[in-house]
């Protein structure tokens, strides 16, 4: 599913209902959404076509949204491995705190 397309003579984003809406009404919500969608590779986007949207000031902000969401689609892998590193020390001493509680019926 496209999360940013262009239907010429504006660019537009996927709504969290599913519809498109034009690109100048997106929320900060709608840029989080999009990039959690972004982030788990379940979603498309348009190429910035300047020829296909007419209208300057969403040329401007798609132009902005696509070029910044594509660049987190490159480096998404490096993003989840950093992440991940974030709370690895917090993984392991959970693991291990669970592995030293005694078993229910061991008694």
């Amino acid at each position: 599913m496209k999360l940013l397309k262009i239907k010429e003579p504006i660019g537009q984003f996927l709504t969290k209902d599913g519809t498109y809406d034009a690109i100048d009404k997106i929320t900060k919500e709608d840029l989080l959404r999009i990039t959690e969608r972004v982030l788990e590779n379940s979603g498309d986007l348009e190429t910035y076509d300047e020829e296909k949207i007419r209208n300057q000031a969403h040329q401007v902000v798609y132009k902005s949204i696509y070029s910044n969401l594509k660049a987190l689609e490159k480096r998404r892998q490096e993003f989840i491995d950093e992440s991940e590193r974030l709370y690895i020390d917090d993984y392991k001493k959970y693991v291990e705190e669970i592995s030293q509680q005694p078993v229910a019926g061991d008694g």
